[in-house]
C-alpha cells in the first residue's frame, strides 16, 4: 500500500452517486494552493487540483458533511481513472485519488460531532 495525504479546499459540494451494486460513491475535487519561499520572500505557485473518490460509509459521511470551501485532509492512494470515449479508439489518461479517510480541518473553523453513547 502506498498511502498518501492531501491537504486542500473542496472546490464544489461532493457529488453522490450509487454504483450498480448499491454502494454509495462520492466524488469531489480538492484545490491545493502552494507557495515557495525564495530569497527572503514568498511567491504563489499554480494551484493543483486533485479528483477524489470514496465509497460506502465514507461516501455517505462525505455527502452528509462536506461542502464547497471546506478545508480537508484526505488520506488514500492514487488509482487509474483512464477511459476510452464512445466511438473513439483513443485512451484518455487520468488519475484519481481513492480516499480511505477524510477529515475536516479545524484550523480556521469549528465542528460539532454527535456524541455516541457506548
Amino acid at each position: 500500500m502506498n498511502e498518501q495525504t492531501i491537504h486542500g479546499h473542496i472546490t464544489a459540494d461532493p457529488v453522490i452517486r450509487f454504483a450498480k451494486s448499491g454502494c454509495t460513491v462520492a466524488t469531489f475535487t480538492i484545490a491545493v494552493n502552494r507557495r515557495r519561499y525564495t530569497n527572503g520572500s514568498w511567491s504563489d505557485l499554480p494551484t493543483v487540483f486533485h479528483n477524489v473518490v470514496c465509497f460506502a460509509q465514507l461516501a455517505d459521511n462525505v455527502g452528509a458533511t462536506l461542502h464547497k470551501g471546506f478545508a480537508v485532509t484526505v488520506s488514500g492512494e492514487w488509482g487509474d481513472d483512464s477511459y476510452t470515449p464512445d466511438g473513439s479508439d483513443r485512451i484518455i489518461r487520468r488519475i484519481k485519488f481513492e480516499a480511505n479517510d477524510v477529515a475536516v480541518s479545524l484550523r480556521f473553523a469549528t465542528a460539532a460531532l454527535p456524541v455516541k453513547s457506548s
